[in-house]
């Protein structure tokens, strides 16, 4: 078999790296699990082939290595290690760097897999194992899936989203184009769990759950609220949403502003809340972000009432909202050419990212045990679907350049 071929294939078949050639080319971890790439570089004993080099290359121009780029890892790592308390200097080496831990966060939702599953392709994958910083031996790999719910654990208190994003906004703002304007809307990322009913949580909770739902009912004919639906995450409430195929969600409902197409999470709660309420914070969070007055708004009908349209016409913002009354004989065409096409984008642009999320970066239904990991995974899920999206134009704006040349 050709070594050009085995080396093209490496990432692709992990079965691979139990052939001879690889058993002598990670020799060099013959007392170690797993090392720092800046550790073992100066060390590796290649002469006339440097395999690793062609990898680092490679890396670079695909896909992840661009995502890699584009996320302030390090930068990430130390805000939340800043907020965690000091660690017993006996402690346990951590067997990945800070930013590693950081770097798996965003695996985890790139991948969509489980956490056995994670852990068993960043054996196997070299370009994986470079996202992280790490070099894995080979024939000594990590067999504790367990490893990445116990990083997620021991990060998720410690996570300041605000904190996070504007780290983030910092990162892609050259990127950006349109900053002055943004889109808002709210959406529930599902938790992952069965449809509740009394019967069922009856069987679970037994006479404590009963006395919860029933007893209140049944005295006073009041609806129960905090009505829980979940025993084991006790935390989440019903959200009403009124949808045609569903009717209600279980989960986090998270008040999102868009900027040129990445998403930032202004609010969120496992309580419903009426995200009409919540323009005046997300013109402040925009401002905060950017620097910037915001020009141009787009935003559901929710959004469009009294005090909001006396807010936006006080602070010149432009909308999508409908007028009221008839149209003025003297309005500009370009104003209302202006707001179809701010509606426009909000009905597509960011519902699309919506599911965009949910599809392919595992926030379709979160599996998690508490509020913390859960609001980890969601933060985490939203900014590598953002990484991916500005990969995907980098990508696209070369091949752009090269048809031109």
């Amino acid at each position: 078999m050709p070594i050009s071929y085995i080396f093209c294939n490496f990432t692709k078949n992990p079965r691979l790296t139990h052939h001879g050639l690889f058993r002598g080319y990670f020799s060099f971890f013959s007392t170690v699990k797993l090392q720092k790439i800046s550790d073992i570089t100066a060390t590796l004993p290649f002469t006339e082939f440097d395999f690793l080099q062609k990898y680092r290359e490679s890396f670079k121009l695909s896909e992840l290595g661009r995502i890699h780029e584009l996320l302030p890892l390090r930068e990430i790592a130390d805000e939340i290690r800043r907020r965690m308390p000091r660690k017993n200097p006996r402690g346990n080496k951590p067997v990945f760097p800070p930013e590693g831990e950081i770097a798996l966060m965003f695996l985890k939702p790139y991948t969509g897999l489980s956490d056995d599953g994670l852990i068993e392709m960043l054996n196997g994958s070299l370009h994986m194992q470079m996202f992280c910083g790490v070099l894995i031996d080979p024939s000594n790999p990590i067999k504790d899936g367990k490893i990445v719910s116990a990083i997620r654990n021991r990060l998720a208190p410690y996570l300041d989203i605000r904190a996070g994003q504007k780290l983030l906004y910092g990162k892609w703002s050259p990127e950006l184009a349109d900053k002055d304007m943004f889109l808002t809307d709210a959406t529930c990322y599902e938790s992952h769990l069965r449809y509740p009913t009394d019967i069922k949580l009856l069987w679970e909770g037994c006479q404590w759950m009963y006395d919860l739902l029933m007893e209140k009912s049944r005295m006073t004919g009041e609806p129960i609220e905090h009505r829980i639906v979940s025993i084991d995450r006790s935390y989440i409430r019903p959200i009403v949403r009124g949808k045609e195929n569903k009717r209600v969600e279980f989960g986090a409902k998270v008040n999102c502003i868009q900027i040129d197409g990445i998403s930032f999470m202004e609010h969120h709660s496992f309580e419903a809340f009426n995200e009409g309420v919540r323009l005046k914070s997300s013109v402040e969070y925009h401002k905060e972000l950017t620097g910037l007055d915001a020009g141009p708004v787009g935003a559901d009908t929710i959004y469009a009432n009294n005090e909001n349209r006396r807010y936006c016409t006080e602070n010149n913002i432009t909308t999508c909202f409908i007028r009221k009354g008839p149209t003025p004989r003297d309005e500009h065409t370009d104003l209302r050419t202006a707001r179809r096409i701010i509606g426009s984008l909000r009905a597509t642009v960011m519902e699309r990212s919506f599911g965009n999320q949910k599809q392919h970066y595992n926030l379709m239904r979160i599996a998690a045990r508490n509020r913390h990991s859960e609001t980890l995974q969601l933060f985490f899920g939203i900014h590598m679907a953002n990484a991916a999206t500005l990969a995907a134009r980098q990508i696209a704006d070369e091949q752009r350049k090269k048809k031109r040349a």
